[in-house]
């Protein structure tokens, strides 16, 4: 199963059980999901940094790990909370 299929199923029992929308509860998700996912596809998460504007001066390696603090970054911009605690 690859990440976005993952935060995606995920968010479905918690939309529903806590009268959440679908949208915020895989933004909150998707970080997490990606910190555990990117190892595993280190190509694919390096090509996903570049196209969300991260210097491609590192390695493959080293721009697969920034996706998730690129996310984490983006969310905080946008007001998602870092956490089901937060909301």
């Amino acid at each position: 199963m690859q990440a976005w299929e993952l935060f995606h199923a995920l968010s479905r029992p918690f939309s529903g059980m806590y009268n959440l929308s679908h949208g915020l509860v895989c933004a909150i998700l998707l970080p997490y999901i990606v910190k555990y996912n990117w190892k595993y596809n280190i190509k694919m998460y390096s090509q996903i940094a570049i196209a969300m504007g991260i210097n491609n001066k590192f390695s493959e390696k080293e721009l697969a790990q920034k996706v998730t603090d690129k996310i984490f970054e983006l969310n905080n911009i946008l007001g998602i909370p870092l956490n089901f605690k937060k909301i």
